[in-house]
Formats: structure tokens, C-alpha cells, sequence
């Protein structure tokens, strides 16, 4: 599964200044939970195991 996302916005001088798009890749786990959800369970987090490789991509000069 690939997603391509683009920056809302940026700024300063750091590594991630330049950014435009993001594009994540390779994505392994991350799957939601299959027990169901109901109001009373609603409000904690739940964490899950995932991987991917991103991708940032910067407008060439």
C-alpha cells in the first residue's frame, strides 16, 4: 500500500524545512482492532505494530 501525502506547511532552515510531499511505502502491520468499538469504550488509545518506509520529497532548485 502506498499514500502520498502533501505538506500543509513548513518552515525554518532544519532537515524537514524544504519538504513538500510525503509518500509512506512498504507499510507491514498497522491493522485496526477487529473487536468491536462502542461508546463506553471510546477514549483510550490503543497502539499498534506497524513499519514503513517514508519518503520526502523537496521541489528541485
Amino acid at each position: 500500500m502506498c499514500l502520498l501525502l502533501e505538506a500543509s506547511g513548513n518552515e525554518g532552515f532544519g532537515a524537514l524545512g524544504k519538504v513538500q510531499s510525503i509518500q509512506r511505502l512498504a507499510t507491514v502491520g498497522g491493522k485496526p482492532s477487529t473487536e468491536a468499538v462502542d461508546q463506553s469504550k471510546a477514549g483510550p488509545e490503543r497502539r499498534v505494530e506497524c513499519t514503513a518506509t517514508y519518503v520526502f520529497y523537496v521541489a528541485r532548485p
